[in-house]
């Protein structure tokens, strides 16, 4: 082989170790970036848009009189339960996302033991109710439709009625009471103020390569972006509100819960429980919580 023909094929193995190495850097590179994505893309449509879990049997157990019902928000049949009110009062309970009406059972055992009417459902898509979740239109009829059932029920008087919702169906509630006057007091616990700035927050760790599928899923569900919680909120004065946030919440941060509460109208509270993350208020605030919710009820309606 000639001195031409050896550098002609040292050539070729160094351009063959080049295209080698660079596939081989595309590839420790793009692949553990895409498994990144796919794994926030799966992780937003579990907690979102999960599937459909059973019903605990017996979720209304230790409330009196406590009752399966169902009632209609146009197509849809809704399913829940009602445990009657003994002081003419109600509180309507609306779950966050992946949630039943067993979700805020412990606010429903406190309040149904002090003489509130509780009624607790399964939003559209989640338990036992019929359509799909959409975090919308859907959604929000079905907390017009709960607020049909409590004033048409019988033994609540029509300016008797508060709701409390917990994370999205805080998000979902403020929505309604906003523009729906028979609510007559509002707890947002664990709220998102924002769902674009919740998304960022919770996918914070690798920014917009986990951030983007996250929000391609909220945006594939059907859900608008562009309703935000903080818009809503200044409309539910003169009615009382209480912000309810945890300190160590990994998922709806404190912060969003101040940022409700700088943007909504007196009267107003803000009540953040010390080292509670998302949903973990009864255990964290203990008696403190409970006195502050029926405190809250006592004094509002």
């Amino acid at each position: 082989m000639s001195e031409a023909e050896r550098s002609a094929a040292s050539a070729r193995r160094t351009r063959r170790l080049v295209r080698l190495g660079l596939i081989g850097l595309f590839t420790l590179s793009v692949v553990p970036a895409l498994g990144i994505a796919y794994r926030a893309y799966r992780q937003q449509r579990a907690v979102f848009f999960p599937e459909r879990r059973p019903i605990a049997p017996s979720g209304s157990a230790g409330i009196a009189g406590a009752r399966s019902v169902t009632f209609r928000a146009g197509e849809l049949e809704l399913h829940g339960f009602y445990a009657a009110s003994h002081n003419r009062r109600a509180v309507l309970l609306v779950h966050g996302a992946g949630g039943d009406r067993n979700a805020l059972l412990s606010e429903a055992r406190l309040l149904a033991s002090h003489g509130y009417g509780v009624l607790s459902y399964d939003l559209p898509g989640h338990g036992e109710s019929g359509g799909v979740i959409r975090w919308g239109e859907p959604e929000r009829a079905s907390v017009r439709a709960a607020v049909d059932f409590l004033v048409h029920n019988g033994d609540v008087d029509e300016k008797g009625i508060g709701a409390l919702g917990f994370s999205l169906g805080g998000y979902v509630l403020v929505q309604v009471a906003a523009v729906e006057p028979r609510l007559a007091a509002l707890v947002l616990s664990g709220t998102p103020s924002d769902p674009v700035e919740q998304v960022r927050f919770q996918h914070a760790r690798y920014s917009a390569l986990s951030q983007l599928p996250a929000l391609y899923v909220l945006r594939q569900g059907g859900m608008d972006l562009s309703v935000r919680a903080v818009d809503y909120v200044a409309r539910i004065t003169p009615r009382p509100l209480l912000i309810v946030g945890g300190e160590s919440d990994h998922t709806v941060p404190a912060s969003m819960a101040q940022a409700l509460f700088r943007a909504a109208g007196e009267p107003k509270q803000l009540y953040v429980i010390p080292g509670a993350d998302h949903g973990s208020y009864v255990e964290k605030g203990g008696a403190t919580y409970e006195s502050k919710l029926l405190e809250f009820f006592e004094r509002a309606l």
